[in-house]
């Protein structure tokens, strides 16, 4: 297959960023592993970067931790929104829904961090918004 000079100049543009990241060490993390307790809004280069970490205390208190990676060369800002939810699936009101901000340096992995509200939160819904 033969490029003409305006593909290679395309397939050039398209590639400069990830080549940039691994002459910097700066590898790339492996591809979203797509849990469906996370939903990526938007099309700003932010995606999950590898599955989220739960983990819970012997008393029930449920921390989680969502990795997420720009892939671009540009600073991100993002606002992660949880809901926590109990056994009857009946969202539990609480501080940790408020949205809070992550600043994703570029081609890097910011946490999204969130606490249940209470130790009868047993599922939680995470929503991360670019605020361009």
């Amino acid at each position: 297959m033969s490029l003409n000079k305006k593909s290679a100049g395309k397939l050039a543009l398209a590639l400069a960023p990830a080549l940039a990241g691994v002459l910097a060490g700066c590898t790339p993390p492996p591809p979203p592993a797509g849990d469906p307790r996370i939903a990526i809004r938007g099309d700003a280069g932010v995606v999950l970067g590898s599955r989220p970490v739960v983990t819970s205390t012997p008393g029930g208190v449920v921390t989680v931790s969502v990795p997420l990676w720009n892939g671009t060369t540009v600073a991100r800002t993002v606002q992660c929104a949880t809901v926590w939810y109990d056994r009857s699936a009946q969202p539990i009101p609480g501080l940790s829904t408020f949205p809070q901000r992550v600043e994703l340096a570029p081609m890097t992995t910011e946490y999204c961090r969130t606490v249940s509200p209470t130790p009868d939160s047993y599922d939680f819904r995470i929503t991360v918004t670019p605020t361009y």
